[in-house]
């Protein structure tokens, strides 16, 4: 089958959910993702994240949990050698009425 041509106002999006390491721990004697635990060693899913960064010629990328650290040290670093402008926007406590 041959590759569709993609049409010039088609966007292409790239949307990964990094998963902070905190919220992939079991909690309170549940391992919620005991199933997918081989999939969490966040080395692992850095790996398949850049991968997909250099691969997928996305237009705009969403990333989602992304540790402060991990963005300072890596993240930011790695968009923007594959050409991405990058910005981080921290998650804010909710407020309440």
């Amino acid at each position: 089958m041959a590759e569709p041509v993609p049409s010039p106002t088609a966007v292409r999006v790239l949307s990964w959910n990094v998963l902070c390491p905190e919220y992939a721990l079991p909690r309170e004697g549940r391992d919620p993702y005991q199933r997918s635990r081989r999939w969490l060693e966040p080395r692992d899913r850095f790996s398949r994240l850049v991968h997909r960064l250099r691969t997928d010629n996305a237009d705009l990328v969403f990333l989602q949990e992304v540790p402060t650290q991990q963005w300072e040290r890596d993240l930011r670093h790695v968009l923007r050698a594959a050409g991405y402008e990058a910005a981080i926007a921290p998650r804010r406590a909710p407020t309440r009425s």
